[in-house]
């Protein structure tokens, strides 16, 4: 299982996600924010509270998404955003 070692906002309700072992993705959280208790992301205050919690990430409302989800949804990054 991948370990995340940061995430940082971005844009447009995306998130660059840095891997434990260096590698970096840009997922973008947008089309899960027309679904179920996503949608209360919507609100930039609420979307801006993610954080790492080491095996996914999380916002303060609880939500979560897994270092796996992420490294599916995310599209590779070389460099820095």
């Amino acid at each position: 299982m991948k370990k995340i070692s940061s995430v940082k906002i971005t844009n447009d309700y995306k998130i660059l996600v840095i891997f434990d072992e260096g590698e970096k993705k840009l997922c973008d959280i947008a089309p899960l924010l027309e679904k179920g208790d996503f949608r209360e992301l919507k609100e930039p205050s609420k979307f801006n509270t993610v954080k790492s919690i080491g095996w996914g990430v999380e916002w303060d409302n609880g939500l979560d998404l897994s270092a796996d989800t992420l490294d599916v949804i995310g599209s590779p990054i070389n460099g820095s955003l």
